[in-house]
This record gives C-alpha cells, structure tokens and sequence, in this order.
C-alpha cells in the first residue's frame, strides 16, 4: 500500500505542479482522488452490495449474513450485516465475513439503502471523500 500511495503522491506532484516536501492531501483533495487506501474497503464493499441485492455470485452470497435480532429493536430495519464473534483479534478481523460487516455496519443509513450499484458507489465514494478530507478546504491546483 505504501508503495502505491507514493506512486499517487508522485503523480499529484506532477499534475498539481507542486514542490515535492509541501503538503499532499490538498493535492489530493483538488484532484477528488482518493488515499490508496480505500480502493481495496471500496472494492469489498461493492461486492457486499451486490450480493446483498442477489446479484453478486452465490458463494458470497452465502457468507454474507444480515442482521436479524430475536425480539423486535429499531436497528432490524438499518440492513446492517451480523458480525461473528472473535476470540483473537489479529486474525478474525481479517476473515472476510467480519471486516465486511464491520465496513458495512459503519456506513451511513442512506448508503447502506441506495437503490442500485451506481447510486450506492455515487454515495459511497463522497462518504470516503468526506471521511478522507473532513476539513471541506478544497484549493484548486495552480
């Protein structure tokens, strides 16, 4: 990841035609490009979406398990995803049941009910814009 997240910083740099030890997030932001590292919480969340609508494959359809609490709460209607329980924290929060449904619990109500595929990235990519730049400074390349 960091690799690839200096091969972004460079890219910002010539674009942006910035010197190279000022600061890179405005950069960033002024281009609307995202940290390097959400593209792979964007990829797996897509990915939930689908099949959580029934279009994704069926083997990640059969991982994914919705919330279902056994007495009526307001949040069975947030469509929010189970999270297995863990017994150790370095592994478990890797498989790819629990760190999905982590994401997926952590998104905004009006994300997690988008009505199709594109409106979900739409509203999903200006969540991780906002969550990766919060200050809202948008300076424009000179």
């Amino acid at each position: 990841m960091l690799r690839l997240q200096r091969v972004q910083n460079t890219a910002a740099h010539l674009i942006c035609r910035i010197k190279k030890f000022e600061h890179i997030p405005t950069s960033l932001q002024s281009l609307h490009w995202l940290p390097v590292v959400f593209r792979p919480r964007f990829k797996l969340l897509c990915i939930v979406f689908q099949a959580l609508r029934g279009v994704g494959h069926l083997y990640i359809q059969e991982l994914i398990c919705p919330y279902c609490p056994t007495r009526s709460l307001r949040s069975e209607s947030k469509n929010l995803l189970y999270v297995p329980a863990c017994r150790t924290a370095t592994y478990c929060n890797r498989l790819f049941t629990v760190e999905t449904a982590i994401l997926w619990n952590d998104l905004p109500q009006e994300v997690r009910d988008a009505a199709n595929l594109s409106s979900f990235k739409r509203l999903f990519k200006t969540h991780f814009f906002n969550s990766a730049f919060p200050q809202n400074c948008c300076s424009v390349c000179s």
